[in-house]
């Protein structure tokens, strides 16, 4: 098993590694060996990369709903101003 340090930011760095790590596990019990040669290097990137996506989706779902939390407050403040 070989793992090659991506970032010089610790806290990311550990974050890749445990990404990596539970790749390894899959894989490994996937094939019902902890043979390393049985794996395939393309198929921890494919996790590692699953991993990310969905990191990068959770991050445009937050953005997306802030702004709408922002616009529907702004649209509450300017009715209840409009009542006044």
């Amino acid at each position: 098993m070989k793992w090659k340090r991506g970032r010089t930011d610790e806290k990311n760095s550990l974050k890749e590694l445990l990404t990596f790590l539970k790749a390894e596990i899959r894989i490994r019990e996937r094939y019902g060996s902890f043979d390393s040669s049985a794996r395939v290097d393309s198929e921890i990137q494919v996790l590692l990369m699953e991993k990310k996506m969905h990191l990068k989706k959770n991050i445009q779902m937050c953005i997306r709903n802030r702004r709408e939390t922002v616009l529907l407050n702004e649209f509450n403040n300017n009715n209840a101003q409009a009542n006044r």
